[in-house]
């Protein structure tokens, strides 16, 4: 028997060992432990708390394995507990639900024995000393030197074993405060296991036992998920802000099933070890208390110190345990106010019911989970000293009257018993009697007095024992091998809905006893002492002020997150870079067309089945609160009640409209949480239309003008470079839109040239749509904008770029608009300029959630002719689904494909008469005797159709479609796909649906690049022949002499406009002007600039098929040039046409031309010279897909008032 001091006499004669005490406590349990070793000699040692009793084969059960393993170095039993822990106790369920501790004994370690992984619990085991000296010794360095010790064991190559049968027994933790106060000891030595000897990276151990310890060390980590899982509704149901982005039904269709089949799963491998739902309850009152003892463990793993957790004391009346329930009352409050604020949202916020009923789910089953706890505070007295055992041992009992009654017990214990005798017999309380035992091989007379009788039940007193009768008892009670073995088996298995029942019914008793808790005195006589107080009292401090903490941080997430500076060696700015502002979220309202987002003029639906649909993009900083649809359609034929039109958004089906005869608008009401940053809105038509059999006409025409109206806010966004282009650029956007560029001071070459480069980034996003790049020069604008700047210039000083020199790209909130933000490119010279700009739009550079990156070394990629990677590789099979998805290429029913592409636009397809199509395609829902087809088309000219076979199922094909070459427009077109399932119908229960496959794929392979020059259509439609190198190698831009603001922003619109077109950025664009023009002799140019500041217009002037000095002149061409090509630079009533605009003396807005190099006679010169104050619009116009620029071919384009006349 070991002790930290010196042990009573009465526990010396009773154990009848030898006593080993020493004058110190160090190391605690542990330390007493080392100091009995070195005292000691046996090969073997059993170690028992002082609380536990062994059974009388304990050593017959363990010892054999030692001799049969030379390497086992320990042996553990399960820790049983004859005595009901605070949960059991205070709850009433003692024996009807498993202990806490049975899933870790019973299963847990069972399962790390099969992987050689079990480890010391400090009690019920047997070690091998030499196994013990290898180490060191009982480990003390942690508060749990067991765990600690078998890994140090196992290291060493040892093995441990665990017999998964009880084989000693000791008392449960007696009240919440011990319970929970010895949980905390083991939570934060698991945890300095786990900082001071990580099991994933010591040595000696195999992989199966890292993951063991790692599971067993990082277990008592659940506090801060589960604090976060019980206040997490509250972010919702209290603020108002969106804690789980998503829409209801898929949260649902993911969620609840998970749920669902974890809990069947944990149910089925549990079984009689932890009853579904309890572990909710247990974590939830512990999280409180360790969240901070675990945290501070992990930062300095040497805090802390053993505390000894107190058994055996006497409660003499039941008590709310207020300052232990405290955090759970603070929690269950906290919910509690959610719950009440959840009315409130669902009459307020009628587009979100499904969300709130969500949150309003989540929140119930917190309160039931947290009402429970609480009420475990309840301490229900305990008047005896000494736990009675339900134990059976046959007995006499014989009166003062030499009455004898033959009897047995049902409960005993080393103070009382409780006896169920054969026959009635009356009995006053206090009559003495005396009870003969016959348990083989002993028998033994104790005296005992009558504490209550009840016909043949007595509750027996022992008034006083000798050390003869309490062996006796000991062995009775406890030491029989039997006495724990059927405890675990006369428990039923688990039943997940009976145990969710059980614990719903606990939580409205919990509701009762923490209301009645309240209001009740605390008895004057607590039967903790002043050090259990005192602990109490800092732990219950430790865990309120964890959940205040995690209550401060859901009004905390009502204001947005922003990215701190990123962190990677060389290339993270040292200094600490400014977060962004909380602002206000500011509101939007978006009207979309459908024409628009269909890409079609007209939108028709024939045929039950027949499908449209509409794809919408939303950028992440739009949070959609409400959407409606506006919707105009006409159905000249048909009749009331016939058809109606089922809309669907993103799979789902949100409305159904009776469609009516004649011109009709109707307004739906659209579901905002199923609007996704992707979505896809779908017109199915369904029904019949008698008048429509015989002709060949549309159902229903939707009108391109029909709406989508979308309201919300707008979400502030962190400073963050991973979002790019975000919040820059808006996607979900079908029209032109500005960006403004920003110049610290007047920019030089390389300036221009890094901005060049950005802008064309940009327009790789704008694609279709256009985007203008508005300059200012040291002045900011609102909104957003892209900065560069020069880190000595007073604009970068207001940024707060950090001071470490180089090369920098930064996020920063506009100091002029609190909603906008700026793009940084910031360096000390113009050439780091250019880095910067090269590695935004290569992301070589960038760092994830990172609000600054410095610029290293920039690697730019490969490019070469015709590589862009928005045309079709023509030397090659090309699949025409790249840069769309399977969703856009998916039909519910008859429908139209839109599939849209672009051919290098020099290609000289008079070469060939066809090229195939390898069209791959899925189908399923052809009815017999339908004749569904697909009608291919190309630029909405018919090319052919294929027939459909019936089919329920699903059926995939392929067909070689020929497409003429003279179809095809030079650069962009449109390959559309109707889908016709015929007027038979489904067949029943079958979805109709088709598909392309993106894999189809278009063969120019044979086709040459052949194109007479100059063709300015060529260069307004795809940038050529300057976009031929993707990145603008061959290319150069020469300004002028004295550049504006306005020519700087042509210069942006000509690369955005380049970028869109290949889909590539302009990293090797050469930006010059008229004194270094002989550098880029070798070169496409483009020339900007007005006619009094380009020089090279007069220079050039002969090159020139209209003379831009200050009289325009129409040049003569010469004859054998004319008959060679007569288009070139114009047809002849061209000429006339231009010479006669000219004569009327009206003003130009932009003149622009192409012609042939005065350096080399295979390049290009296009000159953009603006003649007007229209002239910067004019040119942005040339630039804007979306716009009507008029008629542009040949060497001359003149525009006039707007757009361009000829």
């Amino acid at each position: 028997m070991v002790a930290g001091g010196n042990l009573p006499i009465s526990a010396r004669r009773l154990a009848q060992v030898i006593s080993i005490s020493r004058n110190n406590n160090a190391h605690a349990k542990a330390g007493n432990i080392n100091h009995a070793l070195g005292s000691t000699s046996g090969e073997l040692v059993a170690i028992f708390d002082s609380d536990h009793i062994p059974t009388r084969s304990f050593l017959q059960t363990t010892l054999g394995w030692f001799q049969r393993d030379r390497r086992l170095g320990m042996v553990q039993t399960p820790h049983h507990f004859y005595s009901p822990d605070p949960f059991e106790r205070n709850l009433g369920q003692f024996r009807k639900i498993p202990n806490e501790g049975e899933l870790f004994h019973r299963l847990v370690q069972d399962g790390n024995d099969l992987w050689n992984a079990s480890f010391f619990c400090g009690s019920c085991a047997v070690l091998r000393r030499k196994s013990l000296n290898h180490i060191g010794g009982i480990a003390v360095e942690t508060v749990t030197e067991d765990a600690h010790t078998a890994l140090r064991m196992q290291r060493r190559g040892w093995h441990t074993a665990y017999i998964n049968i009880p084989q000693a027994a000791g008392l449960a933790t007696e009240s919440l405060a011990a319970h929970i106060g010895q949980r905390v000891r083991w939570a934060r030595g698991m945890v300095q296991i786990l900082r001071t000897e990580n099991p994933l990276f010591t040595t000696g151990l195999s992989f199966s036992q890292r993951l063991c310890y790692f599971n067993a060390t990082t277990h008592f980590l659940f506090a801060l998920p589960r604090l976060i899982f019980l206040i997490v509704p509250l972010v919702y149901l209290l603020f108002g802000m969106v804690n789980i982005y998503g829409y209801s039904l898929a949260v649902f269709a993911y969620a609840l099933p998970h749920i669902v089949l974890s809990n069947m799963t944990n149910s089925r491998v549990q079984g009689r070890c932890r009853f579904s739902f309890w572990n909710e309850i247990y974590e939830a009152v512990l999280a409180p208390y360790i969240l901070f003892p675990t945290l501070l463990a992990l930062i300095n793993p040497r805090l802390g110190k053993f505390n000894v957790t107190s058994k055996g004391g006497i409660i003499r009346r039941s008590y709310f345990d207020r300052r232990i329930a405290w955090p759970f009352l603070l929690l269950l409050a906290l919910n509690a106010a959610g719950l009440v604020m959840a009315e409130r949202r669902f009459v307020s916020d009628p587009y979100h019911h499904d969300t709130v009923l969500m949150n309003t789910v989540w929140t119930v089953y917190n309160i039931v989970i947290l009402s429970v706890a609480a009420s475990v505070a309840w301490e229900k007295k305990q008047r005896r000293s000494l736990v009675r055992v339900n134990v059976r041992v046959p007995l006499e009992l014989a009166t003062s009257d030499a009455q004898r009654i033959a009897g047995v017990t049902a409960q005993l214990s080393g103070r009382g018993a409780m006896v169920r005798l054969a026959s009635s017999v009356r009995f006053s309380r206090g009559t003495p009697v005396m009870l003969k035992f016959e348990a083989n091989p002993s028998r033994c007379e104790i005296p005992a007095r009558v504490v209550r009788a009840s016909k043949r039940h007595l509750h027996l007193f022992f008034p006083q024992l000798s050390i003869d009768q309490e062996k006796f008892l000991v062995h009775q009670t406890y030491s029989r091998p039997e006495a724990w073995l059927s405890w675990h088996r006369s428990r039923p298995v688990d039943q997940p809905f009976r145990s969710l029942t059980h614990i719903l019914w606990l939580a409205l008793r919990g509701i009762v006893v923490v209301l009645t808790g309240l209001f009740s005195p605390r008895p004057r006589n607590e039967p903790e002492g002043e050090g259990v107080k005192q602990k109490q009292k800092k732990g219950s401090a430790t865990a309120i002020a964890a959940c205040v903490a995690l209550a401060g941080f859901t009004g905390f997430v009502c204001t947005p997150l922003h990215a701190d500076v990123g962190e990677n060696a060389t290339d993270t700015p040292d200094a600490q870079l400014p977060m962004s502002k909380a602002v206000p979220a500011p509101a939007f309202h978006d009207h979309y067309e459908l024409g628009a987002m269909a890409r079609r003029g007209l939108i028709t639906l024939s045929g039950p089945g027949s499908a449209q649909n509409f794809f919408l993009d939303m950028p992440l900083t739009k949070i959609i609160s409400g959407a409606s649809l506006d919707l105009r359609y006409k159905a000249p034929l048909l009749r009331p009640g016939e058809s109606w039109l089922e809309v669907w958004l993103n799979g789902t089906q949100v409305g159904s409209l009776a469609l009516a005869q004649g011109s009709q608008q109707a307004s739906v009401s659209l579901p905002a949480d199923l609007l996704t940053s992707n979505s896809t809105l779908t017109f199915e038509l369904q029904g019949n239309c008698a008048a429509c059999r015989n002709i060949h006409s549309p159902w229903v025409v939707v009108s391109p003008m029909s709406q989508l109206d979308l309201s919300g806010t707008r979400l502030p966004l962190p400073n963050d470079l991973a979002l790019l282009p975000v919040p820059f650029f808006d996607s979900a956007s079908q029209h032109s839109w500005n960006l403004p560029v920003v110049f610290s001071d007047r920019p030089g070459l390389d300036a221009l040239k890094a901005a060049s480069i950005v802008t064309s980034w940009f327009g790789i996003f704008s694609d279709f749509r256009g985007v203008r790049f508005p300059v200012t020069v040291g002045d900011l604008p609102n909104g957003n904008a892209v900065v560069l700047a020069l880190r000595d210039s007073e604009l970068a000083s207001k940024l707060t770029l950090p001071s470490r020199p180089g090369a920098v790209l930064a996020i920063r909130d506009n100091p002029r608009d609190p909603y906008g933000k700026l793009l940084v490119i910031a360096g000390d010279s113009p050439d780091e300029l250019v880095s910067a700009a090269r590695s935004l739009v290569t992301r070589n550079n960038a760092k994830a959630h990172a609000d600054a990156v410095y610029i290293s070394a920039v690697s730019l990629p490969l490019r070469r002719e015709y590589d862009a990677p928005r045309w079709l590789d023509a030397s090659k099979p090309a699949s025409i689904g790249t840069y769309t998805t399977a969703e856009r290429l998916t039909l519910k029913g008859s429908g139209s494909v839109n599939v849209y592409f672009r051919i290098p636009p020099d290609l000289f397809l008079q070469a060939r008469e066809s090229v195939p199509l390898l069209l791959k395609y899925s189908y399923a829902g052809v009815a017999e005797g339908s004749r569904a087809a697909l009608h291919v088309r190309l630029n909405d000219r018919d090319i052919d159709s294929i027939r459909l076979k019936p089919a329920s199922s699903n059926v995939d094909g392929q067909e070689i479609v020929r497409l003429p070459t003279g179809r095809f427009q030079p650069y962009t077109n449109t390959l559309t796909i109707d889908v016709d399932f015929g007027r038979a119908g489904a067949p029943t229960g079958v979805w109709q649906y088709a598909a392309i496959h993106r894999e189809s794929s278009i063969d120019l392979s044979g086709v040459p690049h052949s194109v007479v020059l100059p063709r300015l259509e060529l260069f307004a439609d795809s940038g050529y022949p300057f976009t031929v190198m993707p990145d603008l190698g061959r290319a150069a831009v020469v300004l002028s002499n004295a550049p504006t603001a306005a020519e700087y922003e042509s210069l942006f619109d000509t690369m955005g406009f380049f970028g869109a077109q290949t889909g590539a950025p302009a990293t090797n664009i050469t930006v010059t002007d008229p004194a270094h023009v002989e550098e880029a002799r070798d070169k496409d140019l483009v020339l900007l600039g007005t006619t009094a500041s380009q020089p090279l217009y007069s220079e050039w002037e002969p090159s020139m098929p209209l003379g831009l000095t200050e009289e325009l002149r129409v040049k003569s061409t010469p004859e054998l040039s004319r008959l060679q090509h007569p288009a070139w630079p114009f047809r002849n009533r061209d000429r006339e046409k231009l010479a006669a605009l000219l004569a009327t003396g009206s003003p130009m807005d932009v003149v622009v031309e192409d012609f042939v190099s005065p350096f080399r006679p295979d390049r290009s010169v296009v000159a953009i010279a603006p003649r007007g104050v229209g002239g910067p619009a004019a040119i942005a116009s040339l630039f804007t897909p979306a716009l009507d620029k008029g008629p542009i071919y040949g060497g001359v384009a003149v525009a006039q008032n707007g757009p361009l006349v000829m």
